[in-house]
């Protein structure tokens, strides 16, 4: 975002976990996440293999 503003998602909860990014900001992407969560996270466990493992236990 180039308003300052910067968020961190948690991809399994689609939760803001830090940040300062108000919540009706990021409404739809949290939408489209909730909609296609399976491929979320299948592209998350591609780039990201070690840390997926965390998610899996």
């Amino acid at each position: 975002m180039t308003d300052g503003m910067h968020g961190l998602i948690d991809i399994v909860m689609l939760e803001i976990i830090h940040g300062s990014v108000p919540r009706r900001e990021i409404k739809d992407a949290l939408e489209w996440a909730s909609g296609n969560r399976t491929l979320l996270l299948a592209k998350f466990k591609v780039r990201i293999p070690m840390k997926f493992k965390e998610y899996n236990q």
